[in-house]
């Protein structure tokens, strides 16, 4: 149903997915499991290999959310991810 093959395509279902949330279409748990694919597919096709992409990948995410190009949730999931990312790269 999703294609996961490209920046925009994520960017448009977001947007797609969250005005059928916001008309009632889909619940809360619905909106907030895609959003955590789109997130995931983002971080997957950013091609993360070493600290130093990770690093600036966490920078753009903030200046995007900063700049209001991402949702407060959309930048809470992403954070977590990220979070997790750091975690298992350092086994804490």
């Amino acid at each position: 149903m999703y294609n996961f093959k490209d920046i925009e395509d994520l960017n448009n279902t977001l947007k797609a997915s969250e005005t059928m949330y916001a008309e009632g279409y889909i619940n809360d748990h619905q909106l907030t499991t895609l959003i955590n694919k789109v997130v995931r597919a983002k971080i997957q096709l950013a091609g993360i290999k070493n600290y130093r992409e990770l690093t600036s990948y966490i920078n753009l995410v903030y200046s995007l959310y900063m700049n209001g190009e991402i949702t407060d949730r959309e930048y809470e999931v992403t954070n977590a991810m990220l979070d997790e990312m750091v975690k298992d790269a350092f086994n804490f």
